[in-house]
């Protein structure tokens, strides 16, 4: 059978789907130039398994789908598999049976339950677990120690307040601190953080016994104790507390099963294994990749360190794949960290919170930034900051971003002032790179960003070509969002500002009239206007009769 035209292929990143006689599709890849990839398959020394050789030869319709970056091929690949599911595409089977633990850390009273279906709306996932009695222990352990509401749909209202008075125990403490204190240590356990657990516990206990309130300390004690029977079971692989995964593989005919270990803080706390198909005539290497492809960027949880069982030649590049996926799923805009080959390491936080910064001024004259803090994607205008730009001088944006920053991460005098997971900077290259530059170090562990006006791109630290946002995507609405609220929030500043300058200056140019004079003033009638329209009586009862008629006359 002759091969399939492909000089019609474009020279852009995309998705190829190959697809039979008959209209199925056989094989998805993505591609960083579609028509060099696809080539390669058609070349008389083309090196490809026996399977894919068996595959070229069932081609006979290529078709494309041509994305902006990369890194979108790389997600819409994966979602075209998880829909097609192609024959010759190496396949891990459906996450749809996989079991999460789901708390809802959106919620005043989070619930904590398990559950098979991943939404985006703000709360938090563990797992995914292939054993459902492994779930329901865990669970069952975490409703002894530390009582939370564990209902998968909450009840209404007036039901909820009925069941709350009649079954106290089912729903934990009702002081919301307490509550939280709860949640706090189920996503420490979850997270294999239990010396942090332990800790925090002992010193609880003791500050109860010592205040005499045996009956708070006698629970922190139940609670220590119950851990630690636990963590008895638990075997301890490493002196170290390190936290990883480690990956085993073991094949049989069309089948192979990758096996992951998680070592929290050295102990083993808990293994699942995961079946793939079609993987008749890979090799190893294939095999090992297409899991890191098709399981970490989706997994809720993710760890710094994966030990795999084979060396990986693309290490580097798998580390790429796997970042591109997840930043653009969890809108994990994130800076590149440096990583070695072997193991693949992989860093990333969850965007708890975002913070977004804009500069306002007209020709550099009553200049002015603006700081806005999202949190779980909601803003939290109690954070907000105002800063008035203070060392530069002229038109110069970059430059006050870069003092703006530069303020914000002094250290000493904002100590209370929490660290974000991400910062959104409004504007180009210009900006983020001398804000990067000023702040050195002091940013080192925090992502960041720049969001260009013009049609939505992202420029990320040390990259020429930007990311485009997709539109309508929950990405895309989120910067928005902090972009607008960012701007809004300067404009706002500035204009005040700007009208306080004037007043200043308009009042500063009457004879007669300083700083004093004026301050009273402006807080007594609050604008130029109010004192333009105050009579000349009312001028006198806060500076005098004779200085109200002077300003009277003048103004």
């Amino acid at each position: 059978m002759p091969s399939p035209d492909i000089t019609h292929l474009p020279a852009k990143p995309g998705v190829y789907l190959y697809k039979n006689a008959t209209g199925k599709t056989l094989y998805i890849g993505k591609a960083r130039i579609l028509i060099n990839r696809v080539r390669s398959y058609f070349q008389k020394r083309a090196s490809l398994s026996v399977s894919k050789q068996r595959m070229v030869r069932e081609i006979v319709q290529i078709e494309t789908i041509v994305t902006s970056t990369e890194n979108e091929a790389l997600l819409l690949e994966a979602t075209l598999i998880k829909r097609h599911q192609p024959p010759y595409n190496i396949d891990l089977k459906d996450d749809k049976r996989f079991l999460y633990i789901k708390i809802t850390v959106n919620e005043p009273f989070p619930r904590v339950f398990a559950t098979r279906t991943i939404l985006r709306e703000g709360a938090k996932y563990f797992g995914p677990y292939t054993s459902a009695g492994y779930v329901r222990y865990t669970l069952r352990t975490l409703k002894r120690l530390f009582p939370h509401r564990n209902f998968e749909k909450p009840p209404s209202t007036n039901n909820l307040a009925r069941l709350t008075e009649r079954y106290p125990e089912l729903f934990g403490p009702q002081d919301e601190r307490a509550y939280a204190d709860n949640i706090e240590y189920i996503i420490a356990f979850l997270k294999g953080k239990f010396s942090d657990i332990t800790d925090v516990l002992e010193k609880r206990m003791r500050r109860a016994a010592e205040s005499e309130h045996f009956e708070t300390a006698a629970t922190y004690r139940d609670n220590l104790e119950g851990m630690k029977r636990m963590l008895e079971r638990q075997q301890v692989i490493s002196p170290n507390p390190e936290t990883y995964d480690l990956l085993g593989l073991a094949r049989k005919n069309d089948y192979a099963v990758i096996s992951v270990l998680y070592v929290r803080e050295g102990k083993l706390i808990g293994k699942q294994d995961f079946a793939l198909t079609n993987t008749s005539g890979e090799t190893d290497r294939t095999v090992v990749s297409s899991f890191l492809e098709q399981y970490y960027p989706t997994s809720p949880e993710h760890v710094k360190t994966v030990y795999l069982p084979i060396s990986l030649p693309n290490a580097e590049r798998m580390r790429r794949q796997i970042f591109a996926l997840q930043h653009i799923q969890d809108i994990a805009f994130i800076s590149e960290d440096r990583f070695s080959e072997s193991p693949i390491s992989n860093s990333r936080s969850p965007f708890i919170r975002i913070e977004g910064y804009d500069i306002s001024n007209i020709s550099g004259t009553s200049a002015v930034g603006s700081m806005v803090v999202f949190e779980r994607g909601e803003p939290a205008k109690k954070e907000y900051r105002k800063f008035k730009i203070k060392t530069v001088s002229g038109s110069n944006d970059p430059a006050m971003m870069a003092e703006v920053l530069d303020r914000r991460f002094s250290g000493t005098k904002h100590p209370g002032w929490k660290s974000p997971n991400l910062i959104i900077l409004d504007g180009g290259k210009g900006q983020l790179s001398v804000v990067t530059k000023r702040l050195g170090t002091r940013i080192a562990e925090i992502a960041i960003v720049a969001l260009a006006k013009r049609e939505e791109e992202l420029f990320l630290p040390g990259k020429s070509t930007a990311l485009r946002l997709s539109v309508g995507t929950p990405a895309y609405h989120l910067v928005q969002r902090i972009r607008d609220e960012a701007h809004r929030f300067a404009i706002g500043y500035y204009r005040k500002r700007h009208v306080q300058s004037v007043i200043a200056s308009t009042l500063d140019s009457l004879p007669g009239v300083g700083p004093k004079i004026r301050s009273k003033l402006l807080k007594a009638f609050g604008s130029l206007e109010g004192i333009r329209s105050a009579g000349e009586s009312e001028l006198a009862s806060v500076i005098g009769a004779a200085k109200a008629k002077k300003v009277k006359q003048l103004i």
